[in-house]
């Protein structure tokens, strides 16, 4: 598994960004680059401010009476530092946020069309047909509302609906939360089919096991900083991860 391979072109950079809620540090100093077509993963303890890290990119701080401080973000080597969110989505970014959240007494349909609001009306069902190609249970239950669905399917509607626009750079806050092993799986592998069609997957990820195993390259955090990071397939037998994450 372990992502597919990359181009030489980094499609995200974080120089030395520091973030705060108020007087209280979420993480300070932290720098790293994501080169377009990887999958990666940032994996950590609750608290440590992998969360915060997303919510920082995609311009959702201010939503969490959060900010930067300090630092940059680059995004295809033009600045989006405090963008909005909605210029991002433009731009070719996502986010699948934690929680799924989506639009419950609307059909999964309707959950999809509001994804590709941005989309000329020509381009829409076409686009909403590769999403049903990509998750066929979704076609099944494209009339059913998105509150009856289970979690697993929810959570590949919201994956469904953050893939609609065919985004460039794909985030993802703790997809696996409250899923059973099944469909944890499911999702995974529907994320290395993501990843293999072009997308760069950004993952943050409670479950430190599955990140590692899917991912190609790995960000470890330690409350407020980011502590080291590697090769997937490596950080997987690190000593360090394996005690602190894999219960070794």
């Amino acid at each position: 598994m372990n992502g597919t391979a990359v181009n030489t072109r980094p499609i995200l950079e974080v120089k030395d960004l520091s973030v705060y809620y108020g007087a209280v540090m979420a993480f300070e100093d932290i720098s790293f680059t994501v080169e377009s077509g990887e999958f990666v993963a940032v994996i950590g303890p609750n608290g440590a401010g992998k969360s915060t890290l997303l919510k920082a990119i995609v311009g959702l701080l201010s939503d969490f009476d959060g900010r930067i401080t300090k630092g940059d973000i680059f995004y295809d080597s033009k600045n989006i530092t405090n963008s909005k969110p909605h210029k991002l989505i433009n731009k070719g970014i996502s986010l699948v946020p934690e929680g799924r959240r989506v639009f419950m007494t609307m059909s999964v349909k309707e959950n999809l069309e509001m994804g590709a609001y941005s989309l000329p009306k020509s381009k829409i069902s076409a686009e909403i047909e590769r999403i049903y190609g990509i998750f066929p249970i979704l076609y099944e239950r494209r009339k059913q509302r998105a509150g009856t669905l289970s979690g697993g399917e929810q959570q590949m509607l919201a994956l469904g609906r953050s893939m609609v626009l065919s985004p460039k750079l794909l985030f993802l806050d703790e997809p696996s939360i409250g899923l059973s092993p099944n469909y944890v799986k499911l999702i995974f592998e529907k994320l290395i089919e993501i990843n293999e069609s072009g997308t760069t997957v950004f993952l943050v990820e409670q479950n430190a096991r599955m990140a590692l195993e899917y991912s190609r390259r790995a960000f470890v955090f330690e409350i407020g900083k980011l502590s080291f990071e590697g090769r997937s397939k490596d950080l997987i037998k690190d000593e360090r991860v394996k005690r602190a994450f894999l219960g070794g």
